[in-house]
């Protein structure tokens, strides 16, 4: 109960929620700012405003998921229906700082709505800026990016064709030798000390692909390259 008072979000405790409901609103609300610019029409007509748009669909989808996996239980639970009503989180589509706030709708509309924008920002991404990869790209948004976020949004929904189509796109790039995956020694931290009773333990923070992005190729932003 204590740890529930303190850290729950779904609970009335207005500290805890206010820092978190902001953040999530916050990031859908830059990224409403950016798509007010980056028009689907823009975006049809130019590469630089379709990687622009992509990456904007991208950072509005996150902020949601952020809302979603912190304010509605999770798909599957028990007991929770996800087409009933008020159990999604408020939705805003354009930045608009005076307008009406939203009421909650369902939690299938709001999942159906960030899988949209994620599959308008993975094919914008795949015919703009594409895979990136290598250290000096690895903070962008690219087709990588969207289709990670894309899986995820698909698991969280239970829609496991989704997820497999989206992580199969970004495993297909293995192939094509541009990303790599975090190899067995660099799964968290392992004792190479001398002596393996624990009087001589050594543990490497630079061994350890959680610990240190140059042994972690699966770098979100930007899957960076095992060879760098």
């Amino acid at each position: 109960e204590f740890y529930e008072n303190t850290f729950g979000f779904g609970n009335s405790n207005e500290i805890t929620n206010k820092a978190h409901w902001y953040l999530g609103y916050t990031i859908v609300d830059k990224a409403n700012f950016i798509l007010g610019y980056m028009t689907e029409e823009m975006a049809e007509n130019y590469a630089e405003f379709a990687a622009a748009r992509a990456g904007a669909l991208m950072v509005r989808a996150f902020g949601y998921m952020c809302l979603m996996e912190e304010y509605t239980p999770a798909i599957g639970s028990e007991g929770f229906d996800p087409k009933s009503e008020l159990t999604g989180v408020p939705m805003y589509y354009t930045y608009n700082p005076g307008q009406t706030p939203k009421g909650r709708p369902t939690a299938e509309y709001c999942w159906n709505f960030i899988k949209k924008d994620l599959a308008e920002a993975a094919a914008l991404a795949e015919d703009s800026i594409g895979f990136t990869f290598g250290r000096t790209n690895c903070e962008d948004l690219d087709a990588g990016v969207a289709y990670f976020l894309l899986a995820r949004a698909c698991i969280l929904t239970r829609d496991w064709d989704g997820a497999i189509n989206a992580c199969n796109k970004i495993i297909a790039q293995v192939g094509e030798g541009k990303y790599g995956f975090i190899k067995p020694e660099n799964w968290g931290g392992h004792n190479t000390g001398a002596d393996m009773t624990g009087a001589n333990i050594e543990v490497l923070p630079e061994t350890n692909a959680f610990t240190c992005i140059n042994v972690n190729p699966e770098c979100i932003l930007g899957f960076a390259s095992n060879s760098l």
